[in-house]
C-alpha cells in the first residue's frame, strides 16, 4: 500500500486554503492578482453584491439548495446519487456538523468570515495527513457572520460542498487530479 497526499481543492476555481494564500504571498491577499488567484482573494464585491450594476453575486458565496431539516438534505443527496448522512449539526461561533459522504467522514465548520468543509476516510483523519479534501469559502459582510450562520444555510453549504467534493474526489481516484 502506497501512501500519498491527495491534492487539496484549492486547485479548483473558487476554492481557497490558507496554505495556498500563504504561498501566493501578499499579492493574493491584496487582490492585485485577483484574476490569477480567484478563490484565494477575499472577493468582497462578489460576497456583498456591491460590484458593477447588473453583475450577479458570486455563486460561490451563496448556499446551495435550501433545506429545513437533515432529512431533506439526505433525501436531496440520495436523489443526486450521493450517500450523505448528517450525524449532527448545531452551535454558534462556530456552527459545526459531522457526517459521512460516500463512505468518507466529513466535517463542516462556519466561524469568523468563512466556512470550511473537510473530507477524510475517518473523523480522526480530518486535519491530518489522511485528509482527502479541504474547501473554504468566504461568508457574510462582517468578521463574525459565519459563526451566526442559520442552520438552514449551513445545510445548503454542506450540500454544495458535498457535490463539489464528490466530483473532486472522483477525479483524484481516476488519476485526473
Amino acid at each position: 500500500m502506497t501512501s500519498h497526499t491527495a491534492p487539496k481543492a484549492d486547485a479548483l476555481p473558487g476554492c481557497a486554503t490558507p496554505r495556498a494564500a500563504v504561498s501566493l504571498g501578499n499579492a493574493a491577499l491584496d487582490g492585485k492578482t485577483a484574476g490569477a488567484v480567484r478563490g484565494n482573494t477575499r472577493q468582497d464585491e462578489a460576497r456583498t453584491g456591491n460590484g458593477t450594476p447588473g453583475e450577479s453575486p458570486n455563486p460561490e458565496a451563496t448556499p446551495g439548495p435550501r433545506f429545513t431539516t437533515r432529512a431533506e438534505l439526505e433525501a436531496w443527496a440520495e436523489g443526486q446519487g450521493m450517500n450523505l448522512i448528517l450525524d449532527w449539526i448545531g452551535g454558534n461561533c462556530p456552527v459545526q456538523a459531522e457526517g459521512m459522504l460516500d463512505g468518507n467522514a466529513f466535517y463542516f465548520r462556519a466561524r469568523g468570515d468563512s466556512w470550511e468543509f473537510h473530507v477524510a476516510p475517518t473523523q480522526a483523519g480530518i486535519f491530518g495527513d489522511a485528509e482527502l479534501l479541504y474547501i473554504e469559502r468566504d461568508y457574510g459582510d462582517g468578521p463574525f457572520d459565519a459563526g451566526w450562520m442559520p442552520e438552514t444555510e449551513a445545510l445548503g453549504f454542506i450540500a454544495k460542498a458535498a457535490a463539489l467534493a464528490r466530483v473532486t474526489l472522483a477525479h483524484v481516484h481516476l488519476g485526473e487530479g
